[in-house]
């Protein structure tokens, strides 16, 4: 009986295992403006491939592609990721060996970039005008999942000030239902939507409704006192410099009229 029901579940199983579909996926970052980030392109259920090639899709305008590199593909006769006219990039790798397919399950490549100054949101990386197939007559099914850059959204404020957090929220939603949260409550903290910030550093500040993020920025807390400070010692030190300089040239005049 139970080498029947054994047969059974391979038997309903089976359709799901020869149908997998190769699926090709970069994941998703966090990151700040100005950062430099890395994203890996991997792929699965890969039950031996003799080609492949994609697009790898970004928002010149919000990131600057620095580099990349080709991971594994070991079995792969050709492979190459270049920097296309549209200034995306093209990957492709191809085996000519039926008895040596490329059979990688794992990070392919790895693509750097560096987000931009003043870029905030989501930065979607994509993976487009993909074909992969064993040769010219047998080509597979597959799926992909598109990566994501998470920029945080940054402000700078100075230490001892304050924000009212319900005034940049949109007017529809309660201020009562919405929680808040601080990452340093050190730094800066929050009380009845009112957020203040306590000493230098930087805190994370997120809104939630209903489990859902509706509010996230990042907020950098500087003592304009202490700048200050700096400021005054520097200047009291060019006027000590001013002084002796020309203490040393009068000395100098001095002794050429003795």
């Amino acid at each position: 009986m139970l080498r029947k029901i054994l047969i059974f579940i391979v038997i309903l199983l089976m359709p799901t295992i020869i149908n997998a579909k190769v699926e090709l996926s970069l994941n998703t970052i966090n990151s700040r403006p100005n950062e430099t980030v890395e994203l890996d392109l991997n792929i699965k259920n890969n039950e031996g491939i003799g080609y492949f090639n994609c697009e790898i899709v970004f928002d010149n305008n919000k990131v600057e592609y620095i580099d990349s590199k080709i991971l594994g593909l070991e079995n792969a006769l050709l492979k190459e990721i270049v920097l296309n006219i549209d200034n995306n990039l093209s990957f492709y790798a191809i085996t000519i060996d039926e008895n040596k397919l490329i059979d990688d399950n794992d990070k392919i490549l790895n693509i750097k970039f560096k987000i931009k100054d003043h870029i905030s949101g989501d930065i979607p990386i994509t993976i487009e005008n993909v074909s992969i197939g064993k040769d010219e007559n047998i080509e597979y099914d597959y799926v992909v999942k598109n990566g994501l850059i998470h920029v945080l959204n940054q402000e700078t404020v100075s230490k001892d000030s304050s924000i009212n957090l319900n005034s940049e929220i949109s007017s529809n939603v309660n201020e009562k239902d919405i929680v808040w949260s601080s990452t340093n409550p050190d730094v800066g903290n929050i009380n009845d939507g009112k957020l203040s910030f306590y000493k230098s550093g930087k805190t994370t500040v997120v809104g939630k409704l209903n489990d859902e993020i509706i509010y996230e920025k990042e907020f950098i807390v500087n003592n304009p006192i202490k700048h200050m400070s700096i400021y005054i010692l520097l200047a009291i030190l060019l006027v000590i410099i001013i002084f002796i300089v020309i203490y040393l040239i009068k000395r100098k005049n001095k002794k050429k009229f003795n």
